[in-house]
């Protein structure tokens, strides 16, 4: 979803619109880690409830000067304290809200990918009816609200979420406070996968040497812990003695593996092509549980399998610059 789609104004003409739109634009063209709303960056208009509210008043205000109804003065009065103090509930329900990025997880390019935030407030006031245009949310003073942003993620590498809206209509719908966010959070996009059997065509040749992988059962050797190891997988008891974290390995003596090397492409010419077929041999490996490693210009990756090694391989292909 491109979130432009959801940034028209509530009853104004498309060239109003477009230049009030390009005007915020100009303003909001900095990114930052974490967004704040104050009143500099709120915009408010009337909704088109809000219009109809206002010519009822002028309605009202006229009927009283023509006829000098007194009950028709203090009815038309009444109703416009009333909207004023709306406007000013609306506008403060926008008001210190703070947007942070949250962990979005990688996707492959071409596919949707959501952008994950939590808003919290920065007073002790709870703020309710917070729209995205697809969902509507409240943040409470006293905990933080999760919300996402859906795109398309476009190409591979690193990808920050655009420019989006966030707006309320609360307490009455008579006037649309809003405010547009722009905030720093790339996302990995790993390469568009290309099916191909390469694998068994011999180009990658196919090793049987003794390997070792993070194992869960017995196991031959320890190794200091890393980021990503399962707790499952970590050396318990030699936690209690030393009260430091190392991760079981499992040797095998059946350690037949692939190594995929980028450099023994030669049959495909162009880069990101190169990277696709890769990340679809992966992916193929992956799934069939078959080890293997990767070789990319000068980093290079040891066979292993799981989760977490066809993440770091993928992202090797992600962020891997010619």
């Amino acid at each position: 979803m491109n979130n432009r789609t959801n940034q028209s104004l509530p009853f104004l003409p498309e060239w109003l619109a477009r230049k009030i739109d390009h005007w915020i634009e100009k303003k909001t063209r900095n990114e930052s880690s974490v967004y704040k709303i104050t009143r500099r960056n709120i915009y408010i208009l009337p909704s088109k409830h809000g219009w109809l509210f206002i010519l009822t008043l002028f309605a009202i205000l006229s009927g009283a000067i023509n006829y000098n109804n007194s009950m028709a003065y203090l009815l038309c009065f009444f109703l416009a304290s009333l909207g004023f103090i709306a406007m000013l509930q609306t506008h403060q329900n926008l008001n210190n809200i703070i947007i942070s990025p949250a962990h979005t997880k990688p996707v492959l390019s071409g596919q949707p990918i959501e952008f994950n935030f939590s808003a919290s407030a920065n007073n002790l006031e709870n703020h309710f009816a917070i729209s995205t245009g697809s969902k509507i949310f409240n943040v409470s003073h006293d905990s933080n609200t999760s919300f996402f942003i859906t795109e398309s993620a476009k190409k591979r590498g690193l990808q920050n979420p655009q420019r989006f809206k966030l707006y309320t209509e609360f307490p009455l719908g008579l006037f649309h406070a809003w405010t547009q966010v722009k905030i720093s959070s790339p996302a990995i996009i790993y390469p568009r996968p290309i099916k191909s059997d390469l694998i068994s065509s011999g180009i990658f040749a196919s090793h049987n040497q003794k390997i070792s992988f993070s194992g869960d059962d017995d196991y031959a050797s320890i190794r200091e812990f890393q980021k990503g190891d399962t707790p499952k997988k970590i050396a318990w008891k030699l936690f209690a003695k030393t009260n430091q974290l190392y991760t079981k390995e499992l040797h095998t003596e059946s350690g037949e593996h692939i190594f995929f090397d980028f450099d023994k492409l030669t049959q495909v010419t162009n880069t990101e092509e190169r990277l696709s077929v890769l990340c679809g041999l992966i992916l193929h490996a992956h799934k069939e549980g078959i080890p293997y490693g990767l070789k990319i210009s000068h980093q290079e990756i040891k066979p292993d399998h799981g989760d977490l090694h066809k993440q770091k391989c993928l992202t090797l292909l992600a962020l891997y610059q010619a």
